[in-house]
């Protein structure tokens, strides 16, 4: 057994520390994995996804088993190839910390290759079962860099809400002959993780500290290793091996020779603290890190020389003074090194304390721990802003919350989805209930006469077309920020391609269809084990079966490599047909396009459309899926049942394997408008290995051609909605936001931009100034509007370039035809083309770039208010803009009285219309 006294000696478990599972590997020689004894938690053991491997067979290449003390891990690539699990059910960890630790008493990796990337992870899972699972809550890995082709130790975590990488690797050798332990330690009261690490006698060091999703715990633990390369076995000597000499979960970190790095929450404050039970000599400097910039060394002290044993050093010059040198944000992602006098370093562990062992919640922009109006405020005052030149971190602390470095409607749709969240939905509805109707709807009966409503439309997206920004949301409700906020530290993503295997059938006429090009992803062709697609004529595949018996099945397969096991995949068949055989009812005459679960011949259908020729000589479309818990969709007739179809049909196998659920849809009309079917669940455990083209009967005479095929991941269809418009009248500059479309919108937020700086603050009339709308809110006051939040609030940072307000507590409604007028905030002189105008729908989230027209509108209405009245007289007769004439004053008497006015005023009567004139409210910023 390798064991080494120096080692024991530092690792000595503190009195009260509560082993969990441990497992020291004292097991007789050739024990395997599943069958060591678990000396903290007797009776619960490993086990082992024999699917990849099973252990201790020599057959498979995998022969892991204890020797001298230690779990020898043994695998071959000529052997067994892919990563190799074994899982160990632990009680689950949703509160507290736990701490799981591993041992090496050695390993040994061959020089690099790059067909075989070594590694070995520790990870908590968020899966419950303890046989399987890949919902990596935290890990840590030793492996082999794909890029550089160096050992590395690194942390990482999975899932939405909060999970991010430790930013930082630390070498390590392809040979390791001394004791090396790693900790993975898990912390759920914060929702973070730290990676620690000791070589041999050398101190312990941090590795540092990084985020999990709050909505992960550690319910099991998994320790996966990849085969250890083709040299192990040839000629039968190993070569590549790791020995684990313990594997423990414990309450307590069994490293306890750690320099920490102390950091409260609420004050900033960062204090050296070395309860290492040693001195720490020759300190040259602190090093302070973070990879959204939260550090902020204005008043930093720095340290140097000895940091005796029980020392605590202040690393600011005002401790306890906020602010301090961390700056307060959501994400603890600080590292900490001591530089030591000859070159060494010593990196610290980082302990995060105050505000009740909780990170920050993200939105709470006053950290007061309450998510309430009061954020909201510095919200709204810092929106807009010009944030330019500050780290994630400050940005953060201005109203950024998404990490983008602006402070826009995005972040406004994060902030109230988290407000409802931590305020509740219950009552939040219950406040808005009572919005009263706004005045625009008032308005919409003069204007329907000129409205030629328009319904929403469904059209096709083009090859290749990304999601258009017109109508796509911008974060899906309920975003956590937390998550929203790290994506500043996460390694961005490619734009991947919407269509990842398309066959347009373009090829030159007599091309078979295993020789088809497959345009998205070329080289990846149809397998057949029958000549179903006998050519292709005319840019289409035309389907016949008459090369095989009548009465069997055609089949075709495209390899999905690598296979699908979540999202959403949508297979798309588009094709016409004329079916003029005579019906055979023994043998209808079928279509099937399948997605299966087994590579490549696929019999097991995780999902299934069908387009089938029945027995009352009519077309049907089903659904099918089998395996357990699957369902059926019933079939639907299609066509009105007609046997000839000459505009394009589309048919859609939507899969969604996150939620294990399928739906049909089709198109009779090209893609101009599409019908469900329904809807039905798929067997949770089937994926997408394959897909399959299958033919019933040998369709001969029926002229059924396909015009394309394809696989996308994302609808192929999209919903083109109704947009509102900003409306600008060219002469006198007002602008309104005017819904002429036969649709409602409620909306929380707008946006005017203009790119040449054409806006005028001073003749904006904003929904702010006017209480448009204002309800009554939580706060001790109960008049609507006196609170923050209850009325429309302008952005702070409202200019020349930009106009914008947000409502926190309500929304406004546009009925069709109806008008939200916001005063003569454009300057004619300005550029037309570089104004642009957007909004947020407050039921969904969705944020819109609306339509921008240079109109007039209603004759006479100069102001846009939605009325001809004595308040337009005033806009003709002061004429800023100077382009108008008499004949606009004779346009607006024609129409004078619309509003209800009782007399048309000469234009001399300039003290009533003066009477009668516009004032701009209060400014409410």
């Amino acid at each position: 057994m390798r064991r080494y006294a120096l080692l024991l000696a530092c690792l000595a478990t503190p009195a009260m520390a509560i082993d969990l599972e441990r497992f020291n590997f004292n097991d007789p020689d050739g024990t395997p994995l599943t069958a060591a004894a678990n000396t903290a938690n007797p009776g619960n053991t490993w086990f082992y996804d024999e699917e990849a491997t099973a252990p201790g067979d020599e057959t498979t290449g995998d022969i892991s088993v204890v020797e001298s003390g230690a779990y020898r891990i043994i695998t071959d690539s000529a052997f067994a190839t892919g990563l190799e699990s074994r899982f160990l059910d632990i009680a689950n960890v949703s509160s507290g910390q736990v701490y799981l630790s591993a041992t090496f008493s050695s390993w040994n990796f061959e020089p690099y290759d790059n067909t075989n990337n070594e590694q070995v992870r520790l990870t908590f899972l968020d899966d419950d079962s303890g046989d399987s699972g890949s919902t990596v809550t935290a890990q840590v890995q030793i492996r082999r860099n794909a890029e550089t082709g160096a050992m590395e130790l690194v942390g990482d975590a999975i899932g939405t809400a909060g999970s991010f990488d430790i930013p930082n690797a630390v070498p390590l050798p392809d040979t390791q002959t001394t004791p090396f332990t790693v900790v993975l330690a898990l912390d759920k009261d914060s929702n973070s993780y730290e990676v620690f690490y000791k070589d041999g006698a050398n101190p312990s060091q941090s590795l540092g500290l990084g985020g999990v999703s709050r909505v992960r715990n550690g319910n099991s633990v998994r320790l996966v290793t990849s085969s250890f390369g083709a040299d192990n076995f040839l000629p039968f000597v190993v070569v590549e091996e790791v020995n684990v000499d313990s594997i423990v979960l414990s309450d307590t970190n069994p490293l306890a020779d750690l320099v920490t790095l102390q950091v409260d929450r609420e004050t900033g404050a960062m204090t050296l603290v070395n309860n290492s039970g040693a001195a720490v000599s020759g300190v040259a400097s602190v090093t302070l890190e973070s990879a959204i910039g939260a550090i902020d060394l204005t008043d930093f002290t720095g340290f140097s020389g000895t940091l005796s044993n029980g020392q605590s050093v202040a690393l600011d010059s005002s401790p306890g003074a906020a602010p301090g040198l961390w700056v307060r944000n959501p994400v603890e992602d600080v590292r900490a090194e001591l530089a030591l006098s000859g070159g060494g370093v010593r990196t610290l562990d980082v302990d995060f304390v105050g505000n009740g062992g909780q990170k920050w919640v993200a939105g709470d922009l006053d950290f007061d721990g309450q998510l309430d109006a009061d954020d909201y405020a510095v919200l709204a005052a810092n929106a807009e802003t010009d944030l330019s030149g500050l780290s994630t971190a400050e940005a953060y602390v201005l109203g950024d919350l998404d990490g983008s470095g602006a402070n826009d409607v995005v972040d406004f749709g994060l902030f109230k989805d988290a407000y409802i969240a931590a305020n509740g939905e219950v009552a939040f509805a219950s406040l808005v209930a009572g919005v009263p109707e706004p005045a625009a709807g008032s308005m919409a009966a003069l204007s329907l006469a000129a409205i030629l409503a328009r319904g929403r439309r469904l059209r096709r997206r083009p090859l290749h077309e990304t999601a258009p920004q017109q109508g796509k949301t911008a974060m899906p409700a309920r975003l956590l920020l937390g998550a929203a906020l790290l994506a500043a530290l996460a390694a961005p993503r490619s734009a991947e391609a919407v269509i990842f295997e398309d066959f347009l059938f373009d090829d030159t006429a007599g091309t078979p269809l295993t020789s088809v090009v497959n345009s998205a992803n070329p080289g990846n062709q149809w397998d057949e084990d029958t000549d179903t697609i006998d050519v292709v004529t005319n840019g289409l595949g035309q389907l016949d079966a008459s090369l095989k018996a009548n009465t069997g099945f055609g089949t075709n397969y495209i390899d999905i490599n690598p296979g699908i096991t979540s999202g959403l995949i949508y297979g798309v068949l588009e094709l016409t047909w004329d079916f003029q055989s005579t019906l055979d009812p023994a043998e209808n005459e079928e279509i099937r396009i399948s997605f299966t679960n087994n590579d490549p011949r696929g019999t097991e259908i995780t999902s299934e459309f069908r387009i089938t020729r029945n027995d009352s000589n009519t077309l049907d479309l089903q659904g099918v899926a089998n395996g357990s818990g699957a369902a059926g969709i019933a079939s639907t007739v299609i066509n009105g049942g007609s046997l000839t179809q000459t505009d394009k049909f589309l048919a859609i196998l939507a899969t969604d394997l996150t939620n294990d659920t399928y739906e049909v849809l089709y198109s009779n009309n090209g893609g101009s408008s599409f019908q469900t079917i329904g809807s039905a669940p798929i067997n949770a455990d089937r994926g997408i290995e394959a897909v399959r083209l299958t033919l019933n009967n040998d369709l001969s005479g029926d002229n059924v051609l396909i015009d394309r095929f394809y696989l996308a991941d994302e609808l192929p269809i999209i919903v083109e909605p109704d947009l509102l418009t900003l409306r600008v009248h060219p002469k006198s500059g007002y602008v309104t936001v005017y819904n002429d479309t036969g649709s409602t919108f409620a909306i929380d937020h707008y946006r005017i931009g203009s790119g040449d700086g054409s806006l005028v603050t001073g003749r904006w009339a904003s929904l702010a100034d006017r209480g448009t709308d204002a309800v009554d809110g939580p706060d001790a006051g109960d008049t609507a509007g006196d609170g923050v939040g209850e009325r429309w609030t302008e952005a702070g940072g409202a200019d020349e370039s930009v106009l914008s307000e947000s409502f926190l507590l309500g929304e406004s409604t546009v009925q069709p035809g109806g008008a939200l007028p916001l005063g003569a905030a454009f300057d004619l002189a300005g550029d037309e083309a570089q104004l642009s105008f957007a909004y947020r729908d407050a039921e969904t989230g969705g944020v819109f770039d609306g339509v921008v027209e240079f109109a007039e509108g209603l004759p006479g209405d100069f102001n846009l208010d939605g009325s001809v009245d004595a308040a337009d007289y005033t806009v003709w007769r002061d004429n800023a803009s100077g382009l108008f004439v008499q004949a606009d004053y004779t346009t607006w008497a024609q129409n004078y009285g619309a509003a209800g006015a009782v007399a048309v005023p000469e234009p001399a009567t300039w003290a009533v219309v003066l009477v009668a004139s516009l004032g701009l409210c209060r400014r409410w910023r």
